[in-house]
């Protein structure tokens, strides 16, 4: 949710929004934690590059 929103804030599109959440979404359950597997933005940046 906290990606969505920035995004939101940061002027992008309702999709492009959508889809940077569920980038970072997909990054986060991949470590142990809420804290800890909170992506970076350069993280959701190459994960999105790369799918």
């Amino acid at each position: 949710n906290g990606a969505f929103a920035t995004a939101i804030v940061n002027g992008k599109s309702l999709a492009d929004a959508l889809h940077y959440g569920n980038a970072a979404a997909a990054l986060s359950i991949q470590r142990l934690g809420a804290q800890g597997g909170m992506p970076t933005k350069e993280e959701v940046a190459a994960f999105l590059a790369e799918n």
